[in-house]
């Protein structure tokens, strides 16, 4: 299976365009791009569409069997939905509004 972030990066190249190029586009540094293709962190929720439009691809196409492991989807929540309610039940709980709660994921 591959990965959310192999999946970005396959686009860009197809796009023919640079890492400098897409993050220029969306408005985000070359280091956050890098970080999406090599899965150092996920890219925040409202950028998701951002992303989809630049590069061409659906975002069901950008999650189609992106899961929390590497079997294939089987119907159990995506991880961006479940970083999404945690960062609303963190916010919630610490009175905090959800766009000031900011989770790192990392994947090793």
């Amino acid at each position: 299976m591959h990965d959310l972030g192999f999946r970005i990066e396959t686009a860009r190249k197809a796009k023919n365009l640079t890492k400098s190029a897409l993050a220029a586009q969306l408005g985000v540094s070359v280091t956050a791009v890098w970080n999406w293709e090599k899965n150092g962190v996920l890219p925040r929720r409202e950028m998701f569409e951002k992303i989809s439009d630049a590069l061409g691809i659906s975002t069901s196409d950008m999650f189609s069997s992106y899961s929390t492991d590497s079997r294939e989807n089987d119907g159990r929540e995506k991880i961006p939905d479940i970083i999404e309610d945690a960062r609303r039940r963190i916010a919630d709980v610490s009175g905090y509004a959800i766009e000031n709660v900011k989770l790192i994921v990392q994947f090793s």
